[in-house]
């Protein structure tokens, strides 16, 4: 699912910093963070259905949930109170 993220060369950024400098687009994946990558990588070396729980007002619980949800597995997010909902 997060395998095939397009990378790029800044190469305007190459020329300030004097080095080669590579671009990962990670908003092109299923979520549009790195993190579900984490959260992908994690559940995999868990046997059967996961229940999953974390706490977590960002990107990375919805990782959790994508990943628990791909697994058929249990998901619980716990958000701060303030959190903002878009």
């Amino acid at each position: 699912m997060f395998l095939n993220s397009p990378q790029f060369r800044a190469e305007t950024l190459e020329q300030q910093l004097g080095c080669r400098v590579v671009v990962k687009v990670e908003t092109l994946n299923p979520i549009r963070s790195f993190k579900g990558r984490g959260a992908e990588y994690f559940t995999a070396t868990l046997e059967g259905r996961p229940h999953l729980v974390c706490a977590t007002a960002g990107n990375f619980g919805q990782g959790m949930a994508f990943a628990a949800r791909k697994r058929e597995g249990c998901g619980l997010l716990f958000l701060p109170a303030l959190t903002p909902i878009r």
